[in-house]
């Protein structure tokens, strides 16, 4: 047994340790956000519990030379995970991550930052997470430890129906390792693995817990697949209890048995275990009036019964606000479907996003256009939207507004007129850009509805400054300048490939729709070849009309076949294979409903120069001279000098491609826009 280690010079601050078996995926989410830490000082120990080729190949396939992989023979538990990881740790704290689990970014920094300042040798340093169930989402723990609290009643001493009113998880924790190696997990055990540690460690001469006062993390109980970690039953949960009774007080004792251990025997409908638990608590502990009443609760109320009167009587400061968002996701493809799409992967902690699909266009020709099933799915939409509200109690609609379209603004009519009423707040967010402009175009009839429609939301949140002040101009109580943000993709292919390539490729990517610049580019690449320019060109996306096709097709033959490449629309690995292999980017848009083009931060992850036009929110992600060149719209001799330009010096893409990375890195990922997203829910709700 041996670790797969990277290069990575020095010893860390932090080891991360992910026991996983069997969720190649889960664990890559779990994996993206140890490595997304603003703490970057740390090894990432990935520890695959038994044979698991997919798992293996996944994470081997990550470039992060901070990752180390640890595959065991035999399967053998989330406790000898653990345990294995620390074992070749490295760092001086250790910090546990299970595989379904997410953190925010400044997670391990905040509780290093806690743990330093105390005086004690081993603090232990716990969070709160946002604990997502199939029921909803509520803040776990509810509650800090009390000064002086005996850390096994802040575990087990429950006055309240909450199931996490105190405790602990894996995934919150951080401690010294020579704490873990002095207090290894029990391999043993079945279950109740943090709590069983916890208790041993509280032993220690020097232990100190505490619990940071901030959501850092997601810990999900309603994954389809179990974790690592076994269950048992009432009687095996009793028995390790007796043998922690010198690590517990009475009062923990009784609590542990007659609210946890009857939850269980409760499931089991275990009823002889009524007497055996009752004299055990009296014998063994001090129970509190309320733990006989919890006792009750827990045979006389159904499991699930008891998970929605906890929801119900959650008031807003214990459960997270909770969001709707309208809006159409792919298929089609096209920027504001894809940005919604992000929207709804995000992570978010303080938040929890709930989703109504619109489907009114099937594909890119059908934008725009008014139909008799557009028409009926109007109502559909409605319906799901009030369903959705009753059902989950929804505080906040979050909605994508049309651009300066008149069938899209009818859309919204509809909808928003009826849905807006039913929220506390409505809050806009303007993918599309150039809604404001379209008002002084409407008829008087038009004018009011549009004013009922979207006047006055608790919010509206643009892209970029540069983008049409459309919050402003609908009287958004707040405005906020959110970026947009997208998954990186940087690892899943090799840009190896564009490395000394005689003829460099260009490469355009966006729906063929004429305002999206495909004329000017081809006009440029026909300047180009005047100038006896060498390139070949990718030109990737979906038809928008046959009369643009014959167009492009024309001005394809004119400049050779075998220069220029119509490859359709590509998605996936596809999509991004042709970015790994390509030299320069363009986009010479004047796009009407243009806000912040995904497409470029696309280009941006895969270290790619950009040439792209000085329009709406473009110049808030490519810096003129430094990550790319900005142009004038419609200007096919200004973009065919700047791809000129980069074609012929390959040292000028490499600098421009490594800032434009950099950049994304920085300001234009998935994690970044939804920290801020989420910010703005926050503030609007709170």
């Amino acid at each position: 047994m041996s670790a797969t280690t990277f290069e990575h010079a020095g010893y860390p601050s932090v080891s991360v340790i992910i026991p996983t078996r069997n969720r190649p995926q889960s664990v890559l989410g779990a994996i993206a956000t140890a490595a997304e830490q603003t703490l970057r000082d740390l090894e990432i120990i990935v520890v695959i519990d038994g044979p698991d080729d997919a798992t293996l190949t996944a994470v081997r396939g990550l470039k992060d030379p901070r990752i180390r992989i640890l595959p065991l023979a035999t399967n053998r538990g989330a406790a000898a995970a653990r345990n294995e990881g620390i074992a070749v740790a490295r760092a001086e704290w250790i910090a546990l991550l299970d595989d379904d689990d997410q953190w925010q970014p400044e997670k391990l920094a905040t509780q290093v930052e806690r743990a330093q300042g105390l005086a004690s040798r081993f603090p232990v340093i716990a969070c709160r997470m946002l604990c997502r169930t199939s029921g909803g989402a509520s803040i776990a723990p509810r509650r800090l430890p009390h000064p002086g609290e005996p850390v096994s009643e802040y575990l087990f001493s429950r006055r309240s129906l909450f199931r996490d009113e105190g405790g602990v998880q894996s995934s919150m924790l951080l401690a010294r390792r020579e704490l873990f190696l002095r207090v290894a997990f029990r391999e043993d055990l079945r279950r109740h693995h943090e709590a069983d540690w916890i208790l041993r460690a509280a032993q220690v001469p020097g232990f100190q817990f505490e619990v940071v006062d901030r959501i850092l993390g997601v810990w999900r109980t309603d994954a389809p697949q179990s974790r690592i970690s076994e269950t048992g039953g009432w009687e095996y949960s009793l028995e390790w209890l007796r043998g922690n009774r010198l690590n517990v007080t009475r009062r923990a004792y009784a609590a542990f048995v007659l609210v946890a251990v009857a939850a269980l025997a409760a499931r089991e409908r275990a009823w002889p275990a009524l007497s055996t638990l009752l004299r055990e608590a009296r014998e063994h502990g001090d129970p509190l009036p309320i733990h006989y009443v919890l006792f009750v609760a827990m045979w006389l109320i159904p499991r699930r019964a008891r998970g929605a009167i906890r929801f119900a009587l959650l008031n807003r400061s214990e459960r997270v606000p909770r969001v709707l968002v309208v809006g159409q996701t792919p298929p089609p493809y096209h920027g504001q479907a894809v940005a919604i799409q992000n929207t709804l992967k995000g992570s978010f902690t303080g938040v929890e996003m709930f989703h109504v699909r619109l489907h009114f266009s099937k594909a890119i020709d059908e934008i725009g256009r008014v139909s008799i099933r557009k028409i009926f799915h109007v109502p559909a939409v409605l319906l799901r939207i009030a369903a959705s509200r009753i059902r989950h109690g929804l505080d906040v609609l979050y909605y994508v507004p049309a651009g300066p379209d008149r069938v899209a603004i009818w859309r919204d009519f509809l909808i928003l007129i009826p849905a807006r009423p039913l929220f506390r707040s409505t809050v806009f967010h303007f993918h599309a850009s150039g809604l404001s402009t379209a008002y002084s175009g409407l008829t008087a009839v038009e004018r009011l509805l549009f004013r009922v429609a979207y006047f006055n939301p608790a919010a509206a949140i643009r892209l970029a400054p540069e983008t049409e002040p459309d919050g402003t101009f609908v009287r958004a109580r707040s405005e906020f300048i959110i970026p947009n943000g997208i998954e990186d993709q940087h690892t899943r292919v090799s840009i190896e490939g564009r490395r000394g390539r005689v003829v460099p490729h260009l490469l355009w990517v966006s729906n063929l729709i004429e305002s999206k610049g495909i004329f000017v580019l081809l006009d440029a690449c026909a300047i180009l070849n005047a100038r006896k320019v060498p390139f070949e060109l990718d030109i990737v996306g979906g038809q928008s009309s046959q009369a643009v096709d014959d167009r492009i097709a024309v001005r394809i033959n004119e400049l050779g076949a075998n220069r220029v490449r119509l490859c359709g629309p590509l998605t996936g690995d596809a999509k991004w294979n042709a970015f790994a292999n390509a030299d320069v980017f363009c986009l010479p848009t004047y796009y009407e409903r243009e806000g912040m083009p995904l497409v470029v931060l696309e280009a941006m992850q895969f270290d790619l120069p950009v040439v792209a036009t000085r329009w709406r929110g473009i110049p808030a992600m490519v810096e003129d001279g430094r990550t790319g060149f900005l142009v004038p719209v419609r200007d096919a001799v200004a973009t065919a000098d700047s791809i000129e330009k980069l074609l012929k010096d390959v040292d000028l893409r490499r600098a421009f491609g490594s800032a434009g990375r950099a950049a994304f890195e920085r300001d234009f990922t998935l994690r970044a826009f939804t920290a801020r997203l989420e910010q703005a829910l926050l503030s609007v709700t709170s």
